[in-house]
């Protein structure tokens, strides 16, 4: 490509290495009471109406004597002192109970929240008949919404030998190189098979080392610490680390260069780790159409999935 991407991945490595990220709380388990279990229960993106909801989804381990009442209270992220209620029914024979809340506001990423399901015989809600009260850890926030809302209109991609699944730009090349231990792909506004090169696009990088890992890449954090000195003036200082939609702590770099055309171009460099493998992603445009792309860049990288 345009400069030395073998420096650039030990650089990257190192970087992403030697990061100090602060790790979410952990989900609270699947509760189980008398009647209920727990199967599905959390905040999630309703893209279509453009809005975060609960979704609590029950099996019901024993039959309801009779047709009975149920209300489901959420905490409300914006008033706790107004919960979100939903109100349905059970029959006998049902077998599982799947209720959304209404539309939550401002619910915050790494906060627990709570639902209780309570059971009547009516609508009067004066016999109870039973009790189900589940905590739930948030993964989503109005920022998760508005990274999401902003692919409307992208082409999905996934490769299911290797894990990734990212979105682009509808109507970009597509193009998929494979070599022994590594995986290129990439989405360019160019036709590289005809240019030779692309100036605006993504490239992702899958690199899986035998020598180091059988299943990924570890990284020796002696060799971070030694080395982080003199990588300092090979990664840009415009950086900062993140955490994706599914939960992959990385960094992004913003990095200015000129390419071999002699064209100044900017570049959102996100690197990621999940289980001690890395993989990465690059996002590229000339500088003086960088802006146009540089928010849709920035949601595919906090959306793809690499592993």
């Amino acid at each position: 490509m345009r400069f030395n991407f073998r420096i650039l991945f030990l650089t990257t490595i190192l970087l992403i290495a030697s990061g100090k990220y602060v790790f979410a709380g952990v989900a609270p388990e699947p509760v189980k009471s008398e009647y209920f279990l727990t199967k599905i229960a959390g905040l999630t993106l309703d893209l279509k109406q453009k809005e975060i909801k609960y979704i609590l989804g029950l099996q019901i381990l024993k039959p309801f004597p009779a047709k009975s009442f149920v209300e489901v209270s959420f905490d409300n992220p914006s008033d706790p002192q107004k919960p979100l209620i939903t109100n349905a029914f059970v029959d006998p024979q049902d077998k599982d109970l799947l209720v959304y809340s209404p539309a939550a506001q401002n619910p915050q990423k790494g906060k627990y929240y709570k639902i209780e399901t309570r059971v009547f015989t009516n609508e009067r809600k004066r016999d109870l008949i039973a009790e189900h009260t589940q905590n739930i850890l948030s993964a989503v926030d109005k920022g998760s919404l508005d990274t999401w809302l902003s692919l409307n209109g992208m082409m999905r991609w996934n490769n299911d030998a290797h894990k990734v699944e990212l979105f682009y730009p509808d109507k970009w090349y597509v193009k998929e190189m494979s070599n022994g231990n590594n995986f290129q792909a990439f989405f360019s506004l160019e036709n590289i098979d005809q240019a030779g090169y692309y100036s605006t696009g993504i490239m992702l990088i899958r690199h899986i080392n035998p020598a180091l890992q059988d299943e990924g890449m570890y990284v020796n954090h002696n060799i971070v610490n030694s080395s982080l000195a003199n990588i300092k003036n090979l990664i840009s200082e415009e950086r900062k680390e993140v955490t994706t939609e599914c939960g992959y702590k990385g960094v992004v770099s913003k990095i200015n260069f000129v390419n071999a055309k002699g064209v100044e171009e900017k570049e959102l460099l996100a690197i990621f780790s999940h289980n001690r493998r890395l993989a990465f992603l690059l996002c590229e445009a000339p500088s003086d159409t960088f802006d146009k792309y540089e928010k849709i860049f920035y949601s595919i990288i906090l959306t793809a999935k690499l592993y």
